[in-house]
């Protein structure tokens, strides 16, 4: 599904409507975890701390109905953010605080990816570097030498790419899932006869049409809506018994979650679902939550991003985080790359 964006509303309207920006993953070097049981050791160290590809370890979680009800939803709060260009809202739930920012198809601004410099950097950095009004995580990564998992496109060249990644393309453990993680789901950001066009599709899927370019991508995973792909992208898997053997990211466990969809008007929307702070672990959402979340807000197609402890959400110069320690402060990591949101040039 393609989403047709249009900008009529004034730049300078955006522009004086800015807070204090700062800038999306230093992928979790918190390796240490409830789910630290390695099965792919060399790989992607997330896990409760932060989502991981390293250990395998499904936990029953609420079902949706329990955890999805009962909830708050509030707009403009404190601090607050609400105006044409980008509106953020908090939504209470008995094991998460979700805090979404949605982007209105009809705002002068534009939707971006962008890459640490040098490495990892935080959320807030990174969106300080491109003067972003909102901003939060995106793809995967590997903390022991910060080289991506995850495909990045900026302006149609790899501005990350998983198969320089060796420690990914020859960990024994992963080659039978290797063809699913490189072709794993992206956002993209297209030009379509001129229009900018935003959808979610696998890495190998055709462009729309020949009208279409490519210009910005980042990969995450799995789709979570219209249909959660965990199984075809490599996430999940399950024996011939019908039991789970691989849940690479804790997928079906409650955990910091950090997504992007697109509503049937084209609007763009930011989630990150955080931790309660004064509980932490076992608190979050799992991926089919976060779904029937999404889906209860009008997302029609969403993407799942890097998670756990990466989670962050930038918004005109607060940051929202994911995950809390033991003591309820909350843990800011890192990150390789986000997706943000910035007032549109004056000449575009």
């Amino acid at each position: 599904m393609s989403h047709h964006w249009r900008s009529p509303i004034p730049f300078a309207v955006v522009l004086a409507l800015i807070g204090s920006t700062s800038c999306q993953p230093q992928h979790s070097s918190d390796a240490a975890s409830s789910l630290d049981t390695p099965i792919e050791p060399a790989v992607i160290q997330q896990a409760s701390t932060r989502q991981s590809e390293v250990g395998d370890r499904p936990t029953s979680s609420p079902s949706p109905g329990d955890r999805l009800s009962e909830s708050t939803d509030s707009l403009g709060e404190e601090p607050s953010h609400e105006h044409s260009a980008v509106v953020y809202a908090r939504h209470e739930r008995p094991s998460s605080i979700i805090h979404t920012v949605t982007i209105s198809p009809s705002s002068s601004v534009e939707i971006g990816v962008a890459v640490a410099d040098d490495g990892l950097a935080t959320v807030e950095q990174q969106a300080e570097s491109v003067e972003a009004i909102a901003a939060i995580n995106a793809g995967f990564f590997d903390p022991n030498n910060q080289q991506t998992t995850s495909h990045v496109i900026i302006d149609g060249e790899h501005g990350a790419d998983p198969r320089d990644n060796d420690r990914l393309i020859s960990n024994p453990n992963l080659a039978p899932y290797l063809a699913a993680i490189l072709n794993r789901s992206e956002f993209r950001r297209l030009i379509c006869d001129g229009q900018v066009v935003f959808n979610i599709a696998f890495h190998q899927e055709s462009l729309p049409n020949s009208t279409c370019v490519l210009q910005d991508a980042v990969g995450g995973g799995p789709q979570l809506l219209p249909v959660l792909r965990s199984v075809e992208e490599g996430f999940l898997a399950y024996g011939d018994d019908g039991q789970v053997i691989r849940d690479a990211i804790g997928s079906l466990s409650p955990n910091a979650r950090s997504a992007i969809g697109i509503t049937e008007t084209g609007a763009i929307v930011f989630a990150m679902a955080a931790q309660h702070p004064e509980v932490g672990d076992g608190t979050g959402l799992s991926l089919p939550d976060l779904a029937d979340f999404l889906a209860s807000i009008g997302v029609q197609s969403a993407l799942n991003l890097d998670g756990g402890s990466s989670s962050g959400l930038f918004v005109e110069g607060t940051v929202y985080y994911g995950r809390f320690d033991p003591e309820g402060t909350p843990i800011e990591r890192p990150v390789q790359s986000i997706v943000f949101v910035r007032p549109r040039a004056s000449s575009q």
